[in-house]
C-alpha cells in the first residue's frame, strides 16, 4: 500500500533556513527552518525537518504577520565573535518591527534577504487585508 501524493510543505509561499538573532543574556544568532504560510511566519528546529517538510511538526516559534508593522533591511548588528559561532552578513538581516518588539532575521546572502524581504512584506500585506475583513 503507499501513501496518497501528498505535497509535502506545499503551500508555504517561501522557506528555508534563516538566521534569528535571540536575546539571552548575549544576543546570538541561531540557524532555524523558517517558512510563510498564509498569514504566519514559522520556524522549526533543523533537527525537526527533514527535506523541509514540516507536516506534524511544531513550530518553536511563530509569528502573525498581521501584528508586523514594517519589514526593513538593517546593517547587522555587532556580534562578539567568540560568543556567537555564526554572524550575519552585512545587508542581509531584515528586521520585522512589531508591537510585541522586532525579530531579526538574517538570510546567508544579501540575495536571499532580498527575496524573504519581498516575500515578507507580500505576506504582511495579505495578512493586514485579511484581518481588516
Amino acid at each position: 500500500g503507499g501513501g496518497g501524493g501528498g505535497s509535502g510543505s506545499g503551500g508555504a509561499l517561501i522557506r528555508g533556513y534563516l538566521l534569528l538573532r535571540q536575546f539571552r543574556l548575549v544576543s546570538v544568532w541561531r540557524r532555524y527552518w523558517f517558512e510563510i504560510r498564509g498569514a504566519r511566519l514559522s520556524y522549526y528546529a533543523p533537527a525537526d525537518v527533514v527535506d523541509g517538510d514540516t507536516r506534524g511538526v511544531a513550530p518553536l516559534g511563530t509569528l502573525e504577520l498581521a501584528t508586523v508593522q514594517a519589514v526593513t533591511q538593517s546593517a547587522a548588528p555587532p556580534s562578539n565573535p567568540a560568543l556567537s559561532l555564526i554572524s550575519p552578513q552585512p545587508q542581509s538581516v531584515l528586521v520585522l518591527a512589531t508591537r510585541g518588539g522586532d525579530w531579526h532575521i538574517s538570510a546567508l546572502r544579501a540575495a536571499d534577504a532580498r527575496r524573504w524581504q519581498a516575500a515578507l512584506v507580500h505576506a504582511c500585506m495579505d495578512a493586514a487585508v485579511m484581518a481588516a475583513n
